[in-house]
């Protein structure tokens, strides 16, 4: 018997309006560093590719980019809505965190909620993809 193939997330990927504006606010807002650039006309779409840590964030840039669909822009509606939902950054000062994206006009979808295993808040990147921001108890 075969020993069964043992996973890990290795990135996320994204679609943005704009991939130079894009990439800035990730490297000031949360410290991701940009290792690569590409462009793909097969595609019609430019990548950057962003590490944090040990994962990375994989950004296209479309020549023709189309808008967040409406039933995308909250975290309400996002839930009802079949797909992928948001990803997540882990901190180990949450408040902090809120108070620092505050402070740099993120926009801010929740306040800091006190889960069962976990305090946490959603914000929006400059083209509104949810991102949750996590601190695990």
């Amino acid at each position: 018997m075969t020993k069964p193939c043992q996973y890990q997330l290795e990135h996320v990927a994204i679609s943005v309006s704009d991939i130079d504006q894009t990439v800035a606010w990730y490297e000031a807002n949360f410290g991701f560093a940009e290792v690569a650039r590409s462009d793909k006309p097969k595609l019609a779409t430019k990548v950057a590719l962003m590490r944090l840590g040990d994962r990375l964030l994989e950004i296209f840039g479309p020549y023709e980019p189309k808008p967040l669909p409406a039933g995308e822009s909250t975290l309400a509606s996002s839930l009802q809505t079949v797909g992928t939902k948001h990803m997540a950054l882990a901190v180990d000062d949450v408040a902090g965190a809120y108070e620092q994206l505050t402070a740099n006009h993120v926009q801010m979808e929740t306040t800091v909620t006190e889960g069962t295993t976990s305090k946490y808040f959603f914000c929006k990147d400059p083209d509104g993809i949810l991102i949750e921001v996590i601190q695990r108890k």
